[in-house]
């Protein structure tokens, strides 16, 4: 088998080459409809799927590239900058609840 591809501890072929793989995760990622979001370390949103659409409302052209202090109602701003060091300095943040506001105004809690 070539290097590329993906195989099972069994030494069958489970997926395909590396990036098949990375095809389908991509799918897999940008189609949930579990909404999920990643950013960059200072903040800022860089993928925005299919389900923080449905769930937040803002359409990924609109919120990508913006701060994620701008989902965050201003009580929240220690949270979200205590996160963000925390992920800069440690690799990992303790989850939090915080309400995130959707592009309606209303908000949802978020895990």
């Amino acid at each position: 088998m070539g290097e590329n591809r993906l195989d099972g501890d069994d030494g069958r072929h489970s997926c395909g080459t590396a990036d098949d793989a990375m095809r389908l995760a991509d799918a897999m990622l940008r189609y949930s409809e579990a909404a999920m979001a990643a950013m960059t370390l200072d903040g800022t949103i860089a993928l925005w799927n299919k389900g923080a659409r449905l769930t937040f409302g803002y359409p990924e052209e609109e919120i990508v590239g913006t701060s994620i202090r701008t989902l965050f109602d201003r009580g929240e701003e220690d949270k979200i900058s205590d996160a963000l060091e925390m992920i800069r300095w440690e690799g990992a943040a303790p989850p939090f609840v915080a309400a995130v506001r959707t592009r309606e105004g209303g908000t949802v809690q978020a895990p």
